[in-house]
């Protein structure tokens, strides 16, 4: 079996796309999605890195991330795709051989759809429980999400994890 996995995550949001897109490229927000489980906050740096990466299509951002008590490092290029629509990032790290994750919002007549996209490999041992681990935590933040942002019963966080 491979141990290089694709995740799609999905949520029917009922709340305009630009409402969509202010809420996914907040540094707060973004942290609160990952609350309880993972703690972090982001930086000084990392806001005004944030900021350049959200106006500037087609340059990528460099941001540094220390993650959890014991300062976890997740190093990341963001690079904006389509102002309002769509910008992904990269990483290469301790958990993950290989991480690229797509930031969608399609836009819908009464709302928007969501989606996270994310080929990774995880560096550990044990590939399928970390594929599994990540389908949850992405979960996790889509439900975090829509405690905030209005969503559609039974469309919060559907996920399919496959290997590649």
């Amino acid at each position: 079996m491979s141990s290089r996995y694709n995740l799609r995550v999905w949520t029917r949001y009922l709340e305009t796309q630009q409402d969509v897109w202010t809420a996914k490229t907040d540094p707060d927000r973004l942290a609160d999605e990952f609350r309880p489980w993972i703690p972090y906050s982001f930086p000084d740096s990392a806001r005004s890195a944030l900021r350049r990466a959200f106006r500037d299509e087609g340059e990528p951002v460099h941001v540094e991330l220390r993650i959890g008590p014991a300062g976890f490092r997740w190093p990341m290029s963001i690079c904006l795709d389509e102002a309002g629509v769509v910008f992904h990032d990269t990483s290469t790290n301790a958990l993950f051989r290989d991480w690229r994750h797509e930031h969608r919002i399609h836009p819908a007549t009464d709302g928007c759809l969501y989606v996270d996209e994310i080929q990774f490999t995880p560096a550990l041992p044990r590939a399928r429980m970390w594929a599994k681990l990540t389908e949850r935590m992405m979960q996790h933040r889509h439900q975090r999400a829509a405690t905030w942002l209005r969503a559609e019963q039974g469309c919060i966080g559907v996920a399919a994890l496959r290997a590649m």
